[in-house]
């Protein structure tokens, strides 16, 4: 009896979960979750975009569209106000919740080597944005270069992760639906202590 009450309500969970991912109000979150992160909030948006495409699995391209258009936003935003208060950017930089002065020094050593390129392996690096638009701003590299170029590096893994949840949620729906609960609850855990360790 008690399994079949755990079916049950995680079958529910399930089915709510897919139809609010599929609504303009879950790509209108994810707009505002990617522009927030790109400026100062410290959870990736991928952490909601990826249950948003295993549920939304035929209404992806509204919740991708709108997480990559806010994420472009906010990091050009910022590193536009970086470049005309370049001090004032670097000593917020210090403050920014979960940056730690290792990501600092790791974002400031690949940009002062490579230049333009290193911003292009930043969604790989495990480093927010805003430490890598902050101090690429700060270093005097090109806007018209910069944003395009950390914008479209973002895009293409906001892609990939958005796709592969997509084809996952559609092969395993059964069993996302029967175990959603769990799987919310180690999916969080994962997300959770692999944040702890690129912080370290």
């Amino acid at each position: 009896m008690h399994h079949r009450v755990l079916l049950s309500q995680c079958r529910a969970a399930w089915d709510t979960w897919e139809h609010l991912a599929a609504t303009r109000s879950a790509a209108g979150v994810m707009f505002g979750w990617a522009f927030a992160e790109a400026i100062a909030w410290p959870i990736i948006p991928e952490f909601l975009l990826i249950p948003l495409a295993a549920g939304a699995r035929r209404r992806l391209l509204a919740p991708l569209a709108c997480t990559v258009v806010g994420s472009a936003l906010g990091g050009a935003l910022l590193y536009l106000y970086a470049m005309q208060r370049p001090d004032s950017a670097r000593s917020a930089l210090h403050r920014l919740p979960l940056v730690s002065d290792r990501q600092i020094a790791r974002a400031s050593a690949s940009i002062r080597v490579h230049g333009v390129g290193a911003l292009a392996i930043q969604p790989w690096t495990g480093v927010p944005l805003k430490v890598w638009a902050i101090l690429a701003a700060t270093e005097g590299l090109d806007p018209l270069v910069a944003i395009p170029t950390f914008a479209s590096s973002r895009a293409l893994r906001m892609a990939v992760f958005a796709v592969l949840a997509s084809l996952i949620g559609d092969r395993l729906e059964r069993f996302l639906r029967d175990y959603s609960l769990f799987v919310a609850m180690a999916y969080a855990a994962m997300f959770c202590y692999g944040e702890r360790r690129l912080v370290r």
